[in-house]
């Protein structure tokens, strides 16, 4: 019986992570309503990617920041992944 269980909870973890490399959402993305509830984690700890809020002051200045600035303040929500290569590809130059 044991032995079911593991062969059971392999071949889920094999297809959960199949559908992660097929559609580059992790599975309870799919489920309505967990997806909702999920959204009120930190991003980073569900998939390796981080958050970060881009909005500027009263100055016209940009900031980045990994928390929620105050009331008011329009922020856009940008997603970083850890996953992406981030090194430039051969014949490629860094400016």
């Amino acid at each position: 019986m044991f032995k079911w269980l593991v062969v059971a909870l392999v071949v889920l973890c094999l297809a959960g992570y199949g559908v992660y490399l097929y559609t580059g959402k992790v599975p309870w993305e799919f489920v309505p309503g967990v997806s909702d509830r999920l959204n009120e984690l930190p991003l980073n700890e569900l998939t390796g990617q981080d958050r970060v809020y881009k909005w500027r002051d009263a100055h016209g200045e940009w900031h980045y920041t990994s928390e929620l600035p105050g009331e008011g303040v329009e922020a856009e929500v940008i997603t970083l992944d850890k996953n992406t290569n981030v090194l430039p590809g051969a014949g490629e130059t860094n400016r």
